[in-house]
């Protein structure tokens, strides 16, 4: 079927493009112009038609227009755009010239819309964003630049989670990475003003959109249907974060904001500025500069306690079957209690400068770069289990101990994204040329950890706990011995074990371009279009860390009382229940370090031949060149629209690292230096169709193809085998990555209807479907002695080693729903005309056939489960007040539960449980009020209903009884206050 896709695409494009030679073109010429506001600002998406022919344009961003070969003779043109009185005027073509012809329409006698066009917000209004959707080729969503700093959205990630079919995962209080329809954020295409950006972390392409501030964008524009102009690696879809873009005479803005964080009682800040506009006697000279300014002292409370899997039968608790089968209960054998002290900083500049030598012919810069301090200081107390027995018929773990652990943690994040290029006209043909520079990095600076260990002698070692067996999601210990509880908080009672430091340095650079024609003509009468393009990218990703640590048994530095720090937290976790998750005292990491550089053994620092092992073992880089060529036809019959195309893509891939070459010897003379290659084709076709019911109604159809290639991660040439690996255990240790993995491949099929309202409202809703094939899994099975890339290690007989690798499963599968509905309630009386609301709901279903091994898990040689990190259920809803000088927002936010990972070790092990994340309702608000010229008050609410964060382990959802906590954080309330001026 995709073959004969293919070649029926071609054929058409080519019939389409080969009747144009015949048809008439003489006796026709052009009308041009710009269309713009009242305020002579540009608006974008505005529609130019020619009657009585049914030949129509857009305008683009800077609001100019053309319609070419518009038959010579008197001819009525008529712009409109919702919001706004639609504008009519007859003219005279002439043949063989273009006429120019200027609009500027005006505004409907609507408050809201009045408040909007005297805002100073850089034209980044609702209406522009709900014309670009009506008017677009595929299905898309926009978040205008009003909508984004509507609500408390710090982040990029978090004001496009506000987006119908999107959602954000959350990780330290704030949305991270960005999910389309429910799909793994290594299925989206993440975009800076339409320039792809490489992933943020070493194995990972999920690009961190907490990195971004949100102020910095014009617009989020998340496309959930390819054409073939497109990057085809979206099978989830693109999210293209669109920097600001000066339009009209100079002016800007300049905010700040306090904020309040009620969980130990911590303080924030945020400033935002942004200036530009257009000079000159035709206003062909534009520029801006923005910045952006986030700091957040925040605090976060967790505890993740750790499961091991035996059996209970009556009284007797007995060890599970070496295999990984057959155990019946979990017990918890760990618990680590967490104080996170984050001091975040989250700086940005986003800047346009461009020159319209015509309406049809200009030059442009623009791009985006953000940098993100995502430090903290992190302190563990660590309760390390030991063998669960019966004592008295109570469940007991027996043999504990407590070991404290003070670190920071501070990558350096950036991520940027620039383009430079022009358009213009040559003839019929329409070019535009691009050249651009992207990338991302994380780099870890001065890392350090201080471990302590439990004396023996004290009771802090050595002692055994019950658990609350009934108390799967927030479960409790209690240790048997009641001294326990006193002695944790004597640090004199916890030596000082090891000290580790280090640096580590991820990045990834993406430089390419792209060329492109558009060739408008008329098929006969009906309007027509012929696109062709070419754009080539070569992106670098690299992984250099160099880690190394002390044994304190060397230098002999004392214990935790000697460097207790002044950090200290009253009632932590009290909210849940007071006292019962008691800390051991905070280290003081400057404290040891002075004590380590004066000691005088410490001069000569040695490195264990394992921390050199482990320092090559994790370097690595790689390349990936992605050549494309593409050929796309539009067609308009009437109501109908028809965009059908084809894109080619060549795929070219190098990766190097260090493998392990001998099993037994974990030193750096045991890595060879591995460097694998590997190069595919492929084809991406696609059909749409857009049928307008009417001016203001849409129904559309699609069938894209797309692509997600292998985490990089997944595809270093590496190879483990740990000196402590276990034969005849899953759970054996030994990893293998896989440069020859297949990327996964997938058929999209659409349908959406949607609606427009005049005043500034959409109803939609539509149906998606995915098949998706290589579905790349992590997989378990026994090591047969042979790696896919070079001989290894053959076991000895009787001795079974499981290896952890990822493959691709045979295939997977989606569908679902989403519906988006918003609405201001204008034909209420007085003040109530400004009550509205905005509803977004998205339902997903998947499925993955993820191969197992049948001589563990009863001869069933698939498991169907969920797709990874795929959210089944997601919604937002919002309550909107816009009159007068008020505009107010409460909104929230779903996700339900979803698998994070296969197997309690990530794997497809099933018997150890999924890991999965909580469901998330999270309650925000805000409210601006401007109360004297351009200058406004603002107030915001984040996570007003205080809401958890976390995981559980288990095969079913919270509250079904087979969940079992193994991380629950809480981050409290921020409340925001501040002032925005106009400029």
């Amino acid at each position: 079927m995709r073959l004969s896709f293919v070649r029926g695409s071609i054929a058409l494009a080519a019939m389409l493009a080969a009747s144009r030679v015949s048809a008439q073109t003489g006796g026709s010429g052009a009308i041009a112009g710009v269309i713009n506001d009242a305020n002579h600002h540009p608006l974008s998406g505005a529609i130019v038609q020619v009657l009585p022919s049914r030949l129509s344009a857009y305008a683009n961003e800077d609001g100019v227009y053309r319609v070419a070969n518009v038959p010579a003779g008197a001819v009525r043109v008529i712009a409109r755009i919702p919001g706004f009185i639609v504008d009519t005027v007859s003219v005279t073509i002439v043949a063989n010239q273009t006429l120019t012809q200027n609009f500027a329409l005006r505004p409907t006698s609507v408050v809201l819309q009045r408040v909007n066009i005297s805002s100073p917000r850089m034209n980044e209004t609702k209406q522009a964003a709900l014309q670009e959707q009506k008017n677009s080729e595929q299905i898309v969503s926009v978040l205008s630049g009003d909508e984004i700093r509507s609500l408390p959205n710090a982040n990029a990630a978090e004001a496009a989670a506000r987006m119908p079919g999107v959602t954000a995962e959350r990780d330290e209080g704030e949305g991270k990475f960005v999910e389309v329809r429910g799909t793994p954020p290594t299925f989206t295409n993440v975009e800076i003003d339409g320039v792809h950006i490489p992933g943020t972390l070493s194995g990972d392409r999920s690009v961190k959109l907490d990195d971004v501030p949100s102020d910095l964008l014009g617009a989020i524009e998340v496309s959930k249907t390819l054409t073939a102009d497109m990057d085809a690696n979206a099978i989830g879809g693109t999210v293209n974060l669109v920097s600001k873009i000066p339009e009209g005479a100079p002016r800007g803005y300049i905010s700040g904001q306090y904020g309040y964080q009620t969980l130990e009682n911590n303080s924030n800040g945020q400033g935002n500025a942004t200036y530009g506009g257009r000079l000159g006697d035709h206003q062909q000279f534009g520029f801006l500069l923005g910045g952006s300014y986030d700091r957040t002292n925040r605090v976060l409370e967790d505890v993740e306690p750790s499961y091991t899997a035996d059996n209970v039968v009556g009284n007797t608790i007995s060890a599970p079957v070496t295999n990984g089968g057959g155990f019946n209960h979990y017990y918890p054998s760990g618990w680590s209690e967490r104080e996170y002290d984050y001091y975040r900083t989250r700086y940005g500049l986003d800047g346009d400068v461009d020159y319209r030598f015509s309406p049809t012919t200009s030059v442009y810069l623009r791009g985006l770069w953000s940098a993100f301090f995502d430090q903290a200081n992190v302190w563990h107390t660590e309760v390390n289990g030991g063998t669960d027995m019966m004592v008295n018929g109570v469940p007991t773990v027996t043999g504990s101990n407590i070991t404290p652990n003070s670190s920071n943690r501070g990558p350096i994040e950036h991520t940027w994204g620039g383009v430079a290029g022009g358009k213009t006209v040559l003839g019929p043909v329409h070019l535009d040329y691009n050249a651009t520079y992207s990338g991302s990095s994380a780099t870890y600076h001065e890392q350090y950890s201080d471990s302590y260990g439990a004396d023996s002698l004290s009771s802090v070692s050595n002692f055994g706990y019950t658990y609350g067996a009934n108390s799967r999601l927030v479960p409790r210990w209690m240790p048997t011995d009641p001294t326990v509880l006193s002695a944790i908080h004597n640090g004199a009672n916890f030596p000082l074990t090891s000290v580790n430091q280090g640096n580590e340095g991820v990045d990834g650079q993406n430089v390419g371009g792209s060329f492109n024609a558009l060739i408008p003509y008329s098929l006969g009468t009906l309007p027509a279009s012929f696109k062709f393009g070419v754009k080539y990218y070569n992106e670098h990703k690299s992984d250099n860390p160099n880690y190394f640590g002390y044994d304190n048994s060397t230098y002999n530095l004392g214990n935790l009382g000697q460097y207790e720090s002044n950090y200290t937290v009253n009632g932590y976790y009290d909210h849940i229940c007071g006292g019962c998750y008691p800390l051991a005292p905070f280290g003081s990491i400057p404290a040891v370090q002075n004590a380590l550089n004066s000691n005088s053994a410490f001069t000569s620092q040695q490195v264990h031949a394992q921390q050199l092992f482990n320092n090559l073992s994790g370097t690595w880089s790689g390349t990936e060149q992605i050549s494309a060529i593409y050929a796309m036809q539009t067609l308009d019959v009437d109501l109908l629209h028809i965009n059908i195309g084809v894109r080619a893509e060549q795929t070219h891939l190098g990766y190097e690292a260090f493998s392990q070459d001998s099993v037994g010897d974990q030193t750096a003379a045991s890595l060879i230096h591995v460097h694998k290659q590997h190069t595919y084709n492929d084809l991406f076709p696609s059909a749409l169709l857009r049928f307008a019911l009417d001016e203001n109604t849409n129904v559309r159809a699609s069938i894209d193809f797309a692509i997600a290639r292998p985490d990089y991660g997944a595809l270093i040439p590496n190879f483990s085998f740990p000196l402590n690996a276990i034969p005849n255990t899953v759970s054996s240790g030994i990893n293998a990555n896989n440069p020859l993995l297949k990327p996964e491949r997938s058929v999209n099929y659409d349908l959406l209807a949607e609606h427009y309202f005049p005043q500034v409202g959409v109803l939609s809703g539509g149906l998606f479907y995915k098949q998706i094939s290589d579905f790349i899994f992590n997989r378990v099975e026994p090591y047969n002695g042979q790696f896919i890339y070079e001989p290894r290690y053959l076991p000895t007989p009787g001795n079974v080693f499981y290896i952890t690798q990822p493959q691709n499963g045979p295939s997977a599968w989606e569908y679902g729903f989403e519906v988006d509905y918003t609405q201001h309630l204008t034909f209420l009386p007085g003040a109530f005309r400004g009550v509205g609301f905005d509803v977004n709901w998205t339902w997903v279903e998947s499925r993955a056939a993820v191969p197992q091994d049948t001589t563990v898990y009863h001869g069933d040689p698939f498991r169907h489960a969920m797709i990874p990190r795929q959210f089944p259920n997601l919604f937002n809803t919002s309550l909107l007040y816009d009159y007068g000088p008020v505009s107010a927002r409460l909104s929230g936010q779903y996700t339900a539960a979803s698998i994070y990972q296969y197997g309690q070790d990530g794997s497809s092990n099933p018997q150890s449980g999924d890991n999965w994340n909580y469901p998330h309702w999270q309650i925000d608000g805000s409210v601006i009020w401007s109360f004297y010229r351009s200058t406004a008050f603002q107030f915001q609410v984040l996570n007003l209903n205080n809401e958890t964060f976390g995981f559980f382990n288990g095969n079913g959802l919270p509250g079904s009884g087979h969940g079992y906590n193994t991380q629950r954080e809480y981050y409290g309330r921020t409340f925001w206050f501040g002032l925005r001026q106009g400029l």
